[in-house]
């Protein structure tokens, strides 16, 4: 019987991967705790202010040194002040007030029976509640299949796996075994949930589907063959032919998926790390091979791999292999900014309008709408200290209408062509191949990220550039100081966790032996180049300090292109598996910054954006009645609108440039002309010039005379156009902003185990010095012997006076600084000034 069509529908779906005891009831206990605990904590915190308040109004805290001193070999009359015991008494109920409270917690725990996996042994005794049955569970609801036969059969399998996959129509592979079909998914809804936490990993609603799946498996000359008795059972023996090399061409999945939903959500946190090695472990005790053999005995052992196995990288770009597109109409991403899952208020929170993420061999793409960024710094600074959060409304970190991003992903491999993954031998070859896997293990990955922020019209930049830039048609950053502090926690935390959080997986598990690593090179060795492009267009930057009253307040910085390329490598060399890999070191940066301008901007936007408009339709009427003083009426409208009225700094061009002579010269000019070719092929004219013809060809020009760089690590500025307004009020803002700037990037404050083996070390060098200086016949000094006769006094009384220079010195510091970049840009100034 042959089935053309079937449809399978599905009122509600869920999968579940079933929790280890051991491991859930730990983490779900540990919460439990830390919740009952921290409530705890802050009591005892309330307790200890309330006792030191006692004690300094106290009768003993007021008597002199010398009745003190009498007093030490006397009892204490004092223990047993009134309030003392009370004070104790509630530190004791605290205590059992929170074993209750954890006690009580527990026994409102609904227990799960579980799989009965575990019912014997010592995982039998950690029952975990019904929530936390399952480590990952995957939901959908009123979901409809449908399965369709291609047309064409074989052929038709055959011309589609080359129609995706231009490897094999180059070079014509034969299959031997195909199965496919064509699908047809409709869904109301699909989640994927990890335990219980805050977020799902992914939500989506009226997901929707038709696309095409084929699975092939190629085909390969006759191999070698061995006779093997397999035992089933206790008594059933099967003689078998296997392979003598042991290696068979595996079934590749050939697939063009569309997949649509209508709103998605997203989570990822360092705290998911750890659960990704348990559903890893859950999928690895799942899919093991069964052993259905009560003995075994074999003729002969089994024959030795020559080779290692691959990483799952390389078996990732060896088994998938297609078209794959996902769209949604709006997403929502959850970026926690703690280690904990749990975590609600404190994340870095992305919406987006429409989005779509496609992938194919080696090439990845997103391109989204309405992209806004938010984050929680003020929320983190209210929990910290008594700061009352601003009374308007949430205000995006970043806005921008139109957001993409490119991947460039290439392999190298022993074999020079690492798309041709078709490793084994084929059917013309007439033998094996002597080495099967190692011309196509990964030897070098070279990584070109590709970022842009775009307005929303294509209008001309002329047009664009007259219109207020606060309106939000354009890129917008909102940042302040304490948003740096808490976006360097954010990366800090994402990229560099924890030890046990990110090397988890590699930690031995309980009853779960060692297995032998496979020997490979880790990703972080495999990856040679990494090349990281930012452009943004009609660009806007806004200082949003604290304080009302900041001069910085209102500080905008304008730019009508901006480019930033950073490219890291390990040199120019061949890359084998066993060659010396010089370290991933930047090698390239460039920034390019057209028409900057600074300005304060003390004018509400709305009546700043009518006023605009206002002024533009009166300037075109004007030009429009009287053509013959259209350029003298230019010149006039150019002048007001660059008015003095909070003007700090314009520049036509600004670009850095640094290459270092580790840089292979052919990939980086390559990969720059391939930047150039994308971007969009634009003429900008500075609103302070007429805007002639010869202006713009001599501005190309120097353009392009700046691109010229050396190779010697010297880093080169080149600015044209440079214009600077000094004046007090631009002064005090500079110097406001370059000193939140500064503080922002102070380097973070040693923990107190840090301070406490600084403190050590230099006790330990003060005790060498006066060991040394008492050897010498020198006197020791009365403050060296003081300072180390009493090293604890000595870290009290310094931590306060520490505090007070360093608050002393840090606005003088700021003043320097502000003070330094506004001599090199006035000298920049007079250096370009015509």
């Amino acid at each position: 019987t042959v089935f053309r069509y079937i449809r399978l529908i599905v009122r509600d779906l869920t999968a579940e991967i079933e929790e280890e005891p051991l491991q859930g009831w730990l983490d779900e206990h540990m919460t439990l705790m830390k919740n009952v605990f921290n409530e705890s904590i802050v009591r005892l915190d309330l307790l200890d202010q309330l006792e030191s308040a006692k004690n300094k109004d106290s009768p003993k805290a007021k008597l002199d040194g010398s009745a003190s001193e009498n007093s030490n070999d006397s009892p204490d009359v004092y223990v047993d002040a009134p309030g003392m015991q009370s004070l104790e008494k509630l530190r004791e109920e605290i205590h059992i007030q929170a074993f209750k409270s954890y006690y009580q917690a527990c026994q409102k725990l609904s227990v799960s029976e579980g799989s009965g996996s575990c019912s014997s042994g010592f995982q039998s005794g950690f029952k975990m509640s019904k929530q936390r049955a399952s480590v990952m569970s995957i939901c959908a609801k009123d979901v409809d299949v449908s399965l369709s036969k291609i047309d064409g059969g074989d052929e038709g399998m055959i011309s589609f796996v080359k129609s995706v996959d231009p490897v094999c129509a180059k070079n014509d592979i034969p299959f031997s075994r195909l199965y496919g079909s064509n699908f047809t998914l409709k869904a109301k809804s699909l989640s994927a949930y990890i335990r219980d936490y805050t977020f799902p990993l992914f939500s989506g609603t009226s997901a929707k589907c038709d696309g095409r799946l084929v699975l092939a498996q190629q085909a390969t000359c006759f191999q070698p063959q061995v006779r093997q008795d397999v035992y089933v059972g206790k008594w059933w023996r099967v003689n078998l032919l296997r392979s003598a090399t042991g290696y068979t061409p595996p079934m590749k999945t050939y697939a063009d998926i569309p997949l649509s939903f209508q709103r998605g959500e997203v989570s990822f946190g360092v705290g998911y790390e750890p659960v990704f090695a348990d559903i890893s472990y859950a999928f690895t005790c799942a899919l093991r091979r069964a052993n259905l053999a009560k003995r075994w005995y074999f003729e002969r052992p089994e024959p030795p791999r020559r080779e290692r196995s691959l990483p799952w990288w390389d078996d990732m770009r060896n088994y998938i292999h297609g078209k794959f597109s996902l769209c949604l109409a709006e997403t929502m991403w959850h970026l926690p900014a703690a280690t904990s899952p749990y975590e609600k208020l404190d994340q870095l929170l992305i919406t987006t309008g429409y989005i779509e993420i496609r992938y194919v061999d080696g090439y990845v793409s997103l391109s989204s709408k309405c992209l806004k960024v938010y984050i929680t710094s003020l929320e983190s600074l209210a929990k910290k200290c008594t700061l009352e959060p601003p009374p308007h409304t949430t205000i995006p970190f970043l806005e921008t209408p139109s957001f993409f991003m490119d991947i460039a992903i290439e392999w190298g491999c022993d074999s020079g062509n690492p798309m041709d993954h078709y490793i084994f031998t084929l059917p013309v070859e007439g033998k094996p191949r002597d080495k099967v896997l190692d011309p196509f293990r990964s030897t070098s990955l070279s990584l070109k990220w590709s970022f842009s922020l775009k307005p929303s019209t294509a209008e001309p930049m002329e047009s664009k550039q007259k219109t207020q830039a606060s309106s939000n048609d354009s890129p917008t950053l909102n940042v302040g100081a304490h948003d740096l502090v808490w976006l360097s926690k954010w990366w800090n935390l994402f990229f560099l966790p924890p030890h046990k959080l990110r090397l988890f997986s590699r930690f031995p598990r309980f009853g779960v032996p060692r297995f032998i690593r496979s020997g490979n090179l880790p990703l972080d060795r495999v990856m040679t180049e990494q090349c990281i492009r930012f452009d943004a267009t009609l660009l806007q930057i806004n200082n949003i300090p604290l304080q009302a009253d900041d001069p910085a307040k209102g500080l905008t910085l304008h730019f009508t292109k901006l480019r930033l390329e950073i490219s890291s490598s390990r040199g120019k060399q061949i890359f084998t598996f066993d060659c010396k890999r010089e370290p991933l070191d930047l090698v390239y940066m460039g920034i390019d910054m057209h028409l900057l301008k600074v300005f304060i901007n003390n004018t509400p936007e709305q009546t700043s954006s009518k006023d605009a408009q206002v002024e533009s339709k009166s300037l075109h009427t004007k030009v429009a009645d009287n053509p013959a003083c259209e350029k003298s009426k230019t010149k006039t409208r150019s002048t007001e609108k660059s008015r003095d009225d909070g003007f700090f700094l314009y520049s036509d061009y600004f670009t850095i440039r640094k290459q270092a002579p580790k840089a292979d010269a052919a990939r980086l000019s390559a990969w720059q002309e391939d930047g150039r070719k994308k971007s969009e092929v634009t003429s900008f004219k500075s609103e302070f010039d007429g805007g002639d013809e010869s202006d713009d060809a001599q501005s190309g020009s120097d353009e392009e005379g700046f691109n010229v760089v050396v190779a010697d690590n010297c880093q080169r500025v080149f600015v044209h156009g440079l214009k600077i307004l000094w004046s007090l009020e631009n002064r005090a803002a500079i110097l406001s902003w370059v000193g939140g700037l500064t503080q922002a990037f102070q380097p973070p404050k040693p923990s107190p185990s840090r301070q406490y083996t600084q403190r050590k070390i230099l006790e330990k060098k003060q005790a060498t010095k006066e060991a040394e200086m008492s050897n010498d016949g020198a006197p020791n000094s009365s403050p060296l012997a003081s300072q180390s006769s009493d090293p604890l006094q000595q870290t009290k009384s310094s931590d306060p006076a520490s505090s007070i220079g360093s608050s002393k010195l840090e606005p003088t510091s700021t003043s320097e600084t502000g003070m330094l970049i506004t001599q090199s840009l006035f000298v920049l100034a007079v250096c370009t000034d015509p």
